[in-house]
């Protein structure tokens, strides 16, 4: 088989590779029919893709949505004449939605579809989270005790075109994880991926350190998490898809003299992690944590400039990470360029903790 363009540019080349891939697709169909003659042509607003198609409309248009899955780019089906003088009859004809002028991107990552819940997302790292989950396409359940906080949160991202709704959530009481998870399902139908961000700190040395600062922690940084995952894995399980996220810490994974709460609360994450991965890998559900190093937020915001500089000089990378480093990784987390991905934690620590 044989594909022919009406023009040749400077953009020809670029489309090589998907023609060759097209063909290996299409081979079985043409041993059957020898007819089938297919025809690409470039006009100016984008690729159009034509065949004579017989009596095998429903075959081809199969092979060229697998075609499509394969290149991540959308087909658009329409019959009508071809505007070349080399056909002069009418005949279906697949357009590939591409402008010339603009460089071909893999969209992989893309959310659109998913349904993302957040906790902690009214500052820090977590909003950042939210902003680029939805900036990638899904809508997002923000969650926090901070209403106001939420709701300029959901107006920011809404006026960039997404969608976003604001719950307020204490994710150290069990009950309101119940009953705010179960609104948000009730709202938006399920939940695709779930972030526990929500952390809090207590820092002492353990020798002074009370009872209350030890619970606390762990009930919120820990405890919440294994709280929220129980309520979403249902959703998860009925549509066997699923990506859980958690922010754990290089803290949880070297220590920290003074927060041995904090500490035990992240490793206890990572741990649950690798417990979660298991139990629900094979119903295509993943489960990874995030272990951010130093990074600039309201958290480490309260720290002396002499702690900060001296933690500067422990990362190779010579800078403090931002939340955007940290959301990056959660938004590959979470997509299907993770799908084979789970019981791992990505460390984002500039090279603070290595191995």
């Amino acid at each position: 088989m044989r594909f022919v363009t009406s023009s040749v540019d400077r953009f020809s080349p670029l489309f090589e590779g998907f023609f060759d891939l097209l063909s290996f697709l299409l081979e079985p169909l043409r041993r059957e029919n020898q007819f089938l003659q297919p025809l690409a042509i470039f006009t100016g607003g984008g690729l159009n893709f034509a065949a004579d198609l017989g009596g095998n409309v429903q075959q081809f248009t199969h092979c060229l949505l697998r075609f499509s899955d394969l290149i991540d780019l959308p087909f658009h089906w329409t019959t009508r004449p071809l505007q070349d003088k080399a056909i002069s009859r009418h005949i279906p004809r697949i357009i590939l939605r591409s402008v010339l002028t603009q460089s071909i991107r893999r969209t992989a990552m893309s959310l659109s579809g998913r349904v993302a819940f957040v906790t902690g997302a009214s500052q820090g790292i977590g909003r950042t989270c939210a902003l680029r989950l939805a900036k990638d396409g899904a809508t997002v359940a923000v969650a926090a005790r901070n209403l106001e906080q939420l709701n300029e949160l959901v107006a920011e991202i809404a006026a960039a075109g997404g969608q976003a709704t604001a719950f307020v959530l204490d994710v150290a009481d069990e009950e309101q994880v119940k009953t705010t998870v179960k609104a948000a399902i009730a709202q938006f139908g399920k939940i695709d991926i779930l972030v526990n961000n929500a952390g809090i700190t207590r820092d002492q040395l353990v020798m002074r350190m009370k009872r209350a600062d030890w619970d606390a922690v762990l009930q919120t940084n820990l405890t919440s998490a294994y709280l929220c995952i129980q309520q979403v894995i249902p959703s998860m399980l009925k549509q066997r898809w699923g990506r859980i996220i958690n922010i754990t810490s290089v803290f949880g994974q070297m220590g920290q003299a003074g927060q041995a709460n904090y500490a035990a609360s992240k490793a206890g994450l990572i741990g649950l992690t690798m417990a979660i991965a298991r139990e629900v890998g094979s119903r295509t559900i993943t489960c990874n944590a995030v272990a951010p190093g130093f990074i600039e937020t309201a958290m480490t915001a309260v720290l002396s400039d002499e702690f900060k500089q001296t933690a500067v000089k422990q990362i190779p990378l010579g800078r403090v990470g931002t939340p955007d480093d940290v959301a990056g990784a959660v938004a590959f987390l979470a997509s299907d360029d993770a799908a084979y991905v789970t019981g791992h934690t990505l460390s984002v620590n500039g090279g603070m903790l290595m191995g």
